[in-house]
């Protein structure tokens, strides 16, 4: 008997077995290369399971995860984009201010757009969103938006009270002219 056919007596591997297995590694090691040139590259995952393998290896990312939120939108599911922003948010450490305001921003948008509840709905959202993130510069980012989705009103509200708080604010001041006045910028 040879040594090949002892070996495949014995339960041990074959050299062709082997041979398959190294072939697998190598095509799973180029798929995990080329998933990783990928997101290097910006692209992002096009499946659920893809965009929670990307925030894994990137969990305070809002690029990630509001993009991971709109594929839900992208699917017609406002409640899971809600619920996506809504774990961002309990994700991403106190310290990563921007990342976190950008996830508000991303949930604000959400409410104007898909809230049930229409205004109070958004003033609530506002409310819980400026417990925790720079007034000013979310109301600078956010205005816009609800000037374009026609609550020109409740944007002036939301400046008016920020203006009541911060009355030394120029940067409030001047968005409270611009809405007053419907110029941009």
């Amino acid at each position: 008997m040879s040594q090949q056919e002892e070996t495949e007596s014995d339960g041990e591997p074959s050299s062709v077995e082997e041979g398959v297995e190294k072939l697998s590694a190598a095509a799973v090691a180029a798929a995990e290369r080329a998933r990783l040139a990928a997101e290097q590259a910006g692209e992002l995952p096009t499946s659920e399971e893809g965009f929670e393998r990307a925030i894994m290896a990137n969990p305070a990312s809002s690029y990630v995860w509001v993009a991971y939120a709109a594929f839900f939108l992208d699917h017609a599911d406002p409640v899971k984009c809600r619920s996506t922003l809504r774990r961002a948010l309990e994700s991403l450490p106190l310290a990563e201010q921007v990342e976190r305001a950008n996830v508000w921003l991303a949930l604000l948008n959400l409410e104007v757009k898909f809230g049930e509840n229409g205004a109070k709905g958004i003033v609530a959202a506002w409310k819980e969103a400026c417990q925790s993130c720079d007034t000013v510069k979310l109301a600078e980012a956010f205005a816009p938006n609800l000037v374009e989705a026609g609550l020109r009103d409740l944007a002036v509200s939301i400046t008016q009270t920020l203006i009541r708080r911060n009355k030394q604010s120029l940067a409030l001041w001047q968005l409270l002219l611009q809405l007053l006045t419907g110029a941009d910028s």
